[in-house]
């Protein structure tokens, strides 16, 4: 995908990634983090960096104007550290119905592109499925394919 996006800096086993949102509201650091839940599963864990208390803040709203850049970075996140796991399978689930349909949105506007590298199922009326335009998933995996 060419799409617009901030500059990554990743640790590295290439499981968290940072960048910074500029907007209106200035700089602010976004971190992406992929969390082992067990053997290849990761948990995609993405928010404001929260200096106070060491840890994402995934509830906040930071409204900086640049949220398809955000989203373009949060994707190239999972790109570089899917390329370097090939193996992983991603869990993804947003903090909120409205981050998850936001989620959603942005996988359907991109599906040409997304559809070539991953394979994406989501959860729906308590089963998976694959992904289909239309529906309103509660959470996605996310794997190489």
């Amino acid at each position: 995908m060419n799409l617009e996006k901030y500059d990554l800096l990743s640790n590295e086993s290439r499981r968290s990634y940072e960048f910074f949102s500029e907007g209106p509201k200035g700089p602010i650091k976004k971190v992406v983090m992929f969390q082992e839940i067990s053997g290849y599963l990761y948990n995609l864990a993405f928010g404001d960096w929260d200096d106070e208390n060491e840890c994402i803040n995934d509830s906040v709203r930071t409204n900086n104007l640049d949220r398809d850049k955000v989203l373009a970075s949060v994707a190239s996140a999972v790109l570089d550290f899917i390329s370097f796991h090939k193996d992983a399978l991603i869990f993804a689930k947003g903090s909120t119905p409205e981050k998850n349909r936001l989620y959603q949105m942005s996988i359907r506007r991109h599906w040409p592109e997304i559809s070539r590298l991953f394979d994406i199922v989501g959860f729906c009326r308590n089963r998976w499925e694959d992904f289909q335009s239309g529906r309103n998933y509660e959470a996605f995996l996310i794997k190489l394919k």
